[in-house]
């Protein structure tokens, strides 16, 4: 078996756990729900979540701070991280899947 060292890249483990939080987006006619990444306050510039208990801007990786993040996490990276809503269907939405989300996150309101 070939080695290829040059698909190789040095990764660093930060001891910085991401903070998940919500925005919310008013963008006229429908609603835009994505998720953001903080450490130690500030967002993560170009989040990836290739790995299930990760997140990555570049070659740092962040360790999710907990299951119920890592799930979080999945299910909002099926949705390409961000959910549109239409006005008219908004308060279903809100009541459903929303308020839920903030009994447990931030939701940042734009």
């Amino acid at each position: 078996m070939l080695s290829n060292r040059k698909y190789l890249q040095q990764i660093t483990i930060s001891t910085g756990r991401p903070q998940l939080q919500f925005v919310l987006k008013d963008k006229g006619n429908y609603y835009q729900l994505s998720l953001q990444y903080l450490v130690h306050g500030a967002p993560v510039k170009s989040p990836v979540e290739d790995d299930l208990f990760f997140v990555c801007d570049g070659t740092q990786y962040y360790l999710l701070a907990s299951l119920r993040d890592a799930a979080m996490v999945q299910w909002m990276s099926g949705f390409d991280n961000l959910i549109t809503v239409l006005k008219k269907s908004f308060p279903a939405f809100e009541r459903e899947i929303l308020q839920r989300i903030e009994a447990m996150y931030m939701v940042v309101r734009k």
